[in-house]
C-alpha cells in the first residue's frame, strides 16, 4: 500500500483574497488563472472579465485585447462584433472605428435627421454640439437616505429598513427639457445646435420634445 500519495494543493492556492478559482493573482475571481480582480471566466489580465484570455477589463468575449467588448479577439474596446482592431464597431473584422459592416478600413460617415450626412460618428463625438445637449434633462436615478424619506416613500420602499435609503428614478419632462433649452441656453449655444448638419426642427422636437 502506498502512504507517499502527494497531497500538496499548493497548485491550487490564490495570492489574492476572496478566490472561488485557482491560481489567481488578484482578487474576488470566480474563474481561475486571473492576475486582475472580479473575473468570472479563465486567464484574464484585466478585471472583471466575464469571457476568457481577455488582456482588457470588463469583457464579456473571448480573446480581447481592448476593454468593454462584447465579441471576441477584438484588439480595440467596446466592440459588439468580432476580430476589430478599432473600437465601437458592430460589424466584424474591421479596422477602423464605428462601423456596422465587415472588413472596413473607413470609418462610415453617418445619418443624421434620416439623410446622409458628411459626419462621422467620430466628429458627432467631438462636436459642440453634442457636448451642449449632453447637458440636456435626462431621466436618472437618485440615492434617497433614509433620514429624508417620506413616509409613503418608507410604504412603497420597505427594504429601505436594511439598505438604509432607496434608489428613486427621477423623470425627466418634455417641459424640463423645453425649460432647459429657453432658459439656460444662451442664443450662441442654441445656433450650434441648430447648424448640425441636415437639422430639421420637427424631428428634433419629436425626438426631444424641444420647440426651437
Amino acid at each position: 500500500m502506498n502512504n507517499n500519495l502527494n497531497t500538496d494543493d499548493s497548485w491550487k492556492q490564490n495570492t489574492g483574497i476572496g478566490n472561488g478559482g485557482i491560481r489567481n493573482l488578484g482578487n474576488n475571481n470566480e474563474g481561475s488563472y486571473n492576475v486582475g480582480d472580479g473575473n468570472t471566466g479563465r486567464f484574464n489580465i484585466g478585471d472583471e472579465n466575464t469571457g476568457e484570455q481577455n488582456i482588457g477589463d470588463s469583457n464579456i468575449g473571448w480573446c480581447n485585447r481592448g476593454y468593454g467588448n462584447k465579441g471576441f479577439c477584438n484588439y480595440g474596446s467596446s466592440n459588439t462584433g468580432d476580430h476589430n482592431i478599432g473600437s465601437n464597431n458592430t460589424g466584424d473584422w474591421n479596422g477602423t472605428n464605428h462601423s456596422t459592416g465587415c472588413f472596413n478600413t473607413k470609418e462610415e460617415y453617418i445619418t443624421l435627421f434620416n439623410k446622409p450626412s458628411s459626419w462621422t460618428y467620430n466628429d458627432w463625438e467631438k462636436s459642440s454640439a453634442k457636448k451642449i445637449l449632453d447637458d440636456c434633462p435626462c431621466s436618472t436615478v437618485l440615492w434617497v437616505p433614509e433620514n429624508e424619506m417620506g413616509e409613503d416613500e418608507k410604504a412603497k420602499n420597505p427594504s429601505y429598513k436594511c439598505a438604509g435609503g432607496y434608489l428613486k428614478e427621477k423623470i425627466s419632462t418634455a417641459e424640463d427639457k423645453q425649460r432647459w433649452w429657453d432658459n439656460e441656453l444662451d442664443e450662441e449655444e442654441k445656433e450650434e445646435v441648430m447648424s448640425i448638419p441636415n437639422f430639421d426642427k420637427d424631428i428634433f422636437k419629436e425626438i426631444t420634445g424641444i420647440n426651437v
